[in-house]
């Protein structure tokens, strides 16, 4: 649907990211703590804690799916969990990824490595809608979070053509460079995160920054839609 776009890892909602069983697993934070987090701003979160709560599920287990970052905590603990060095344990992982990407259970996956979600890692960010002239839309939120110490990046071989692991200078360089072609969302996130310079300064202003609900306005060039922000939004959304 996206072909011959760079974006973020992500995807839809789905059914079993919303049922007790993998809320189950989230021991960090519960429907009503999702949904305080989700109530920003000027944006509103949904009204129900099961449906906030499944958007961090989801952004949780696409992360794992496609960039193989796995946002978790052995039970009981409140190390993250690490599997660099351990041959056998990345194997079964890889593999345990492989069962989730095909329409597995997360809830399941985290029985099977007697693990936590640690969704607390998850901060939310923004809220953008697609604009009404696009045929396929979308309502998309964003998180950010820290790739924990042990693990590292790897794009699946099954939902994507590449996967690259880049600053967001480097990502508009090439992007205005024309040797990847950014989407309009993934490229305007990029531009709010290239003037912080450390982890800690994006992190802290992923926590305090107002969420908008943007939909971005439309109009057309030689024949095709390129969208724009409203003025009103423009570096502050």
């Amino acid at each position: 649907m996206l072909a011959n776009l760079w974006v973020f890892p992500g995807g839809t909602v789905r059914p079993a990211d919303v049922e007790s069983e993998v809320a189950a697993c989230a021991a960090a934070i519960g429907p009503a703590e999702a949904r305080a987090a989700l109530d920003r701003p000027p944006s509103v979160a949904p009204e129900s804690g099961e449906e906030s709560l499944g958007y961090f599920v989801t952004a949780a287990r696409e992360t794992f799916e496609e960039a193989g970052v796995l946002l978790a905590r052995p039970r009981g603990t409140r190390e993250l969990l690490k599997f660099r060095g351990d041959e056998r344990e990345e194997a079964r992982l890889s593999q345990l990824r492989l069962t989730l990407e095909q329409g597995g259970s997360f809830a399941e996956l985290a029985e099977e490595l007697q693990f936590e979600l640690a969704l607390d890692q998850l901060i939310y960010y923004a809220h953008w809608i697609t604009p009404l002239a696009v045929p396929a839309r979308f309502d998309t939120r964003f998180f950010i979070a820290a790739v924990p110490p042990g693990q590292e990046t790897s794009p699946s071989p099954f939902e994507m053509v590449d996967g690259r692991w880049l600053s967001a200078h480097e990502a508009l360089r090439l992007d205005q460079e024309g040797v990847i072609s950014l989407h309009f969302a993934t490229a305007s996130q990029l531009e709010r995160l290239a003037p912080l310079e450390t982890l800690d300064e994006l992190l802290a202003f992923a926590r305090t920054k107002p969420i908008h609900d943007v939909m971005p306005q439309t109009r057309s060039e030689e024949g095709k839609v390129v969208p724009h922000l409203p003025e009103e939004l423009r570096g502050v959304w």
